[in-house]
């Protein structure tokens, strides 16, 4: 067996790894963008939970301060309800005293809740506006879902006939060769890589001048530095980055 019919039939091999490794990462980008925008999305989503849960919060104090208002003016109508009754001086004054007070807190409370009330429709505006963008992410992602999914059967049942096709071709190559290639292979994802410029396209290690003699008679050489099998690429590899 030759050593250019080796290489011929383990090129074949090289091609379909590269083309399998290439559809391994279009795969991992693919779910990589929908994780990123799954991401985006649940962020909208906390965000809306958290304006939600603030609007409860706010309306809470709000019915907090009706409740305290009207306690307080139906103890404002007992002491002047009083006040009208009383004959003493000192007692009038007091009471006087005392519906100023409550009435001071009314005020008060009115004016906190009130600020209350403004916060509260600040943040149902900003609710509205979560709402809308939450809903068109919710749909872009199912979109996107839909959509990752198909993608990513059509390159499982890709990877699964290229790899068929390998299996096959595995017998042709030499048992030796074979057994160096599928141990390299475990290790890195780039078992064989092309010469560029007389260098390891992997790790750029310099080829001897014996290296590129023999070349010309050896189609297949090992790089001695990171033990990848290397070829001078051709038309059918020459599209290849090796990595």
């Amino acid at each position: 067996m030759t050593a250019a019919f080796v290489w011929n039939e383990l090129k074949k091999m090289v091609v379909i790894d590269h083309e399998i490794n290439q559809l391994r990462k279009t795969a991992k980008k693919e779910q990589e963008h929908f994780n990123n925008s799954n991401t985006a999305h649940q962020k909208k989503v906390a965000t809306l939970a958290e304006a939600e849960h603030t609007i409860r919060d706010l309306q809470k104090k709000i019915d907090h301060g009706e409740l305290s208002v009207r306690e307080l003016r139906t103890q404002l109508q007992r002491k002047r309800n009083q006040l009208a009754s009383m004959v003493s001086a000192k007692e009038r004054t007091a009471t006087e005293h005392e519906i100023e007070k409550i009435t001071a807190e009314i005020d008060a409370v009115e004016t906190i809740t009130m600020t209350v009330l403004d916060q509260q429709e600040v943040v149902k505006a900003t609710l509205e506006k979560i709402k809308s963008e939450v809903s068109l992410s919710s749909e872009a992602i199912e979109s996107l879902r839909r959509c990752n999914e198909i993608k990513c059967q059509e390159c499982q049942a890709n990877i699964a006939a290229l790899e068929q096709e390998w299996g096959a071709l595995l017998p042709q190559v030499p048992a030796e060769l074979r057994k160096e290639y599928l141990q390299m292979k475990e290790r890195v994802a780039n078992p064989a890589v092309p010469i560029v410029d007389n260098t390891c396209s992997a790790c750029f290690t310099n080829l001897l001048g014996q290296e590129i003699t023999g070349l010309s008679t050896r189609a297949v050489i090992r790089c001695r530095s990171c033990y990848r099998f290397l070829y001078v690429p051709d038309a059918t590899t020459a599209t290849l980055s090796g990595k």
